[in-house]
């Protein structure tokens, strides 16, 4: 498992606050050559998004993921059948003291061919 965490020291806003401005700008916030198209504005459970990766040597990857669940603090994606790799992908905020935190998790394993 791998976790990503960024402490939004300074911010007055609650996690379901931070959360609703990510989520809003979801597709905005994946790095330079990198793109995540839903095919539905919302990102509810059951959507589908496609997923564009920039890889060494000018390499693209196209794959797809499910969003798995959705609440007012996190989204989960789930890799779709024949992915490299099987996982789970979680994007939450939660309040750490008095301090908003962004998180990323990634549960992933090989994927069985």
């Amino acid at each position: 498992m791998c976790t990503y965490k960024v402490h939004l020291i300074g911010t007055s806003l609650s996690p379901a606050q931070v959360f609703s401005t990510w989520m809003d700008h979801f597709p905005a916030t994946w790095p330079d050559g990198n793109h995540f198209i839903s095919c539905t504005p919302a990102l509810e459970p059951g959507v589908t998004a496609a997923i564009l990766h920039s890889m060494p040597a000018g390499m693209r990857i196209i794959t797809g993921a499910r969003v798995n669940y959705r609440d007012e603090t996190s989204l989960t994606l789930m890799t779709l059948l024949g992915h490299m790799f099987a996982g789970l992908i979680t994007f939450s905020v939660f309040q750490e003291g008095s301090v908003p935190v962004m998180q990323i998790q990634a549960l992933v394993s090989p994927g069985d061919p």
